[in-house]
C-alpha cells in the first residue's frame, strides 16, 4: 500500500492537475461507516437469526469506493457473511474494485478484506495513461453478537 501522500513527492505527482490532487486528497479523508439496517426474522424459531448490514464509504462524486458487509448471526455464532464492492469515477480519475476475500472464519467472527486501486491519469494521442495509482484495502469483522467493525487501510 502506498502512503496517502506518497503521490505528492513522486515524479508523476507533479503532472497531476490541482483538481486531480484535490480528488485524491478527498479519497484520503476518513471513511464514513454507516449502518444500513438490521433485522430479526418473524417466526417461532427458538433462536432466530438476525442480520446486520454496514457500509464503508470514501471519496466524492469524482472518485469513490464503497464496501458493504452483510452478516447473519444468532448470538452463538456468525451463520454467514458477505462483502461486496462498488467503485466509480469521472475521468481522468480512476477507481477500481479489485475484489474481496474472506480470510478468517470462526463461530465468533468472520474476517473480510476488500481491495481497491485508485489513480489519476491523462489522455495522450496513444490513449489514456495513469500518472498516479495507489492500492487501498478495507478490513471487516462481523461478530456473533451483531457488532461489526470496518476500516480502511
Amino acid at each position: 500500500m502506498i502512503s496517502p501522500n506518497a503521490w505528492a513527492s513522486s515524479p508523476s505527482g507533479d503532472q497531476l492537475s490541482p483538481d486531480q490532487r484535490s480528488t485524491i486528497n478527498n479519497l484520503n479523508t476518513p471513511a464514513t461507516v454507516s449502518s444500513l439496517g438490521s433485522s430479526k426474522p418473524k417466526g417461532s424459531s427458538a433462536t432466530p437469526a438476525s442480520s446486520k448490514r454496514l457500509s464503508l464509504y470514501r471519496g466524492s462524486f469524482l472518485m469513490w469506493a464503497r464496501d458493504t458487509a452483510t452478516w447473519y448471526y444468532d448470538y452463538s455464532r456468525v451463520n454467514s457473511s458477505t462483502l461486496w464492492q462498488e467503485a466509480g469515477y469521472v475521468f481522468p480519475n480512476t477507481s477500481q474494485a479489485k475484489g474481496t476475500s474472506r480470510y478468517y472464519t470462526a463461530t465468533t467472527k468472520h474476517s473480510w478484506r476488500g481491495r481497491y486501486t485508485i489513480g489519476a491519469g491523462t489522455t495522450t494521442p496513444w490513449g489514456s495513461v495513469n500518472l498516479y495509482a495507489a492500492d487501498y484495502s478495507t478490513d471487516w469483522q462481523p461478530y456473533r453478537n451483531g457488532a461489526g467493525t470496518g476500516q480502511w487501510n
